[in-house]
């Protein structure tokens, strides 16, 4: 499939539900045109917008109040990338990602939303205020586990900096003969892109592996500002993603009742990060390291 990519609302500087710069009916016909000849092309809309309803209004699928199905496949997921980067570059509160989520009914298929780290348009995730490799992981690991289909920008998987446009479109290091530095090989990055490069090869690994990552429904079994427990289940497994974002190591223990594990089940932590799993009953306690995350299955 072909991927294309519209800008369907928003001018900078300028909130979105005031002033959309095409109308609706546009893109109506338009995504009618483009599927007649290419029914198979998927389009991403860009409504540059950090609210759920501003967003799922443009998603295609259902006739909002005008009338009108845009008929657009799919959107960026704004609103989760704003709380990412607030929760891991800014070190602000976890809870607000479970808060996005909590609006997935809004639209037509909350799974085929497109979460992202960064973009062309705005700064690079290293270049926020405050922002670490630690918390870059962190975030790369919520990308790949959490519900859609995850966009990867060039050079985050080397914790490139960049300022705003056009500072965060600087090429990728390496590629020509001349070049001191080679992103492209293990050999030619540093230690630390490394540690950024390898970790993230291991949760595209993981997303690959298992299935409910993938395509399973998304349970949050505890949240609260520094710590974030959810599932991914389908009819056949569950995983278990735990974050700790505190600053200091933490037991975090939540019900696992509403997915249903099996007593008396064994379990690992894919990242080897947990200290300690235990299961009491339906009750899961987890020890964690400070600034950790989990990715738990059963053996």
């Amino acid at each position: 499939n072909t991927l294309w990519w519209a800008g369907v609302t928003g001018l900078d500087g300028i909130r979105q539900d005031t002033l959309p710069y095409v109308p609706r009916d546009f893109w109506r016909d338009w995504m009618a045109a483009i599927k007649r000849e290419y029914p198979k092309m998927n389009v991403i809309g860009e409504t540059y917008d950090s609210d759920p309803a501003q967003v799922a209004f443009f998603q295609g699928g259902r006739r909002q109040w005008d009338g009108i199905d845009s008929g657009i496949d799919t959107e960026f997921d704004f609103p989760l990338f704003y709380a990412i980067r607030e929760a891991f570059a800014r070190d602000g509160s976890i809870k607000r990602l479970a808060e996005v989520l909590s609006h997935d009914h809004l639209y037509a298929n909350a799974d085929l939303l497109v979460p992202f780290l960064g973009l062309h348009d705005m700064l690079r995730f290293m270049s926020e205020p405050g922002a670490t490799r630690a918390g870059l992981m962190l975030a790369q690991t919520y990308l790949m586990t959490t519900r859609g289909i995850p966009l990867l920008y060039y050079g985050d998987e080397l914790a490139m900096p960049g300022g705003n446009d056009p500072d965060n479109r600087n090429d990728f290091p390496g590629g020509w003969a001349a070049d001191n530095h080679n992103g492209f090989t293990n050999a030619g990055r540093t230690a630390e892109e490394r540690e950024v490069f390898d970790h993230l090869k291991q949760v595209v690994r993981l997303r690959r592996e298992l299935e409910p990552l993938r395509r399973g429904r998304l349970v949050t079994l505890s949240v609260d500002d520094k710590h974030y427990a959810f599932a991914r289940t389908t009819a056949r497994e569950a995983v278990i993603v735990i974050f700790n974002h505190d600053q200091q190591q933490k037991g975090i223990e939540f019900e696992t009742t509403p997915i249903k594990l099996a007593s008396g089940a064994r379990f690992v932590d894919r990242l080897n990060a947990a200290q300690e799993i235990r299961l009491n009953g339906s009750t899961m306690q987890v020890v964690m390291p400070a600034r950790s995350a989990s990715i738990i299955t059963a053996k």
